[in-house]
């Protein structure tokens, strides 16, 4: 082979490798585990495994019965949440325990395709790998073949419909210590079926950043319990949806 042959090879490797890359194809979620086992037992284990791993567990959620969400944070996730407009809403992450039939399914949502949904500046591999580490692994899932990086960062359910950074202003407040009040007073005083699960705080970007869980007896379209048996109902549990955020 020649000199200018193996140099036209390596290019069209090199080219080969960049499309290779350009294509890949994200999942939402991370099927960590599943089996028999006894419920309450695993989350338990769960909870543990993630504080262990040195995340910090700021608030848990149960939809339904059967159904455990956790929610945590880290000073990796909060620094990294700082360095873009919306990154507030990245910067914690999500694990879910999910009792179906007679086995109980640990999942958690993929940080890799989260930082690429949010905009992060890290792809978060790193809480990837700490989180297969702390919970095991099975597979990817939530989405038949996955998205390709640059579709999930112009994402859209459908036409005429909000992508990421077209986030709703609820209201206008002289200060954000007067908008965090309002926040937490609502919340404290809710009649329409909102309870707090965290409250984190950002200074960093000065920023609070809430969720909040939906139970209503009046409007399924306001009960999370409703919502979820809608959307997810596949053998495999995506119970570790986001509950909505305010940041």
């Amino acid at each position: 082979m020649t000199i200018v042959q193996k140099i036209t090879c390596l290019l069209v490797m090199s080219c080969l490798s960049l499309s290779a890359l350009a294509e890949e194809r994200l999942k939402p979620f991370v099927l960590a585990s599943k089996g028999a086992g006894d419920f309450e037992a695993i989350a338990s284990g769960a909870e543990s495994a993630i504080a262990d791993a040195g995340y910090e567990v700021i608030g848990t959620y149960e939809p339904y019965l059967g159904a455990k969400v956790m929610v945590f944070t880290s000073d990796t996730l909060k620094q990294n949440a700082s360095k873009t407009e919306l990154g507030g809403f990245g910067s914690v992450l999500r694990a879910s325990v999910t009792a179906l039939d007679d086995e109980v399914q640990v999942a958690f949502v993929n940080p890799i395709y989260l930082a690429n949904a949010y905009r992060l500046e890290s792809d978060l591999a790193g809480e990837r790998e700490q989180l297969v580490a702390a919970l095991g692994f099975d597979s990817d899932f939530g989405s038949k073949r996955g998205l390709k990086i640059r579709s999930i960062k112009r994402y859209q359910y459908t036409l005429g419909m909000e992508r990421f950074d077209d986030v709703y202003a609820l209201g206008s407040h002289d200060s954000q210590a007067a908008a965090v009040a309002a926040v937490d007073a609502g919340l404290a005083n809710n009649a329409v079926g909102l309870t707090p699960i965290y409250r984190l705080e950002l200074p960093d970007m000065d920023a609070v950043l809430y969720g909040v869980a939906m139970k209503s007896d009046d409007d399924k379209y306001y009960d999370d319990a409703y919502q979820m048996s809608v959307v997810d109902f596949g053998e495999v549990r995506s119970t570790v949806l986001p509950a909505p955020p305010v940041n």
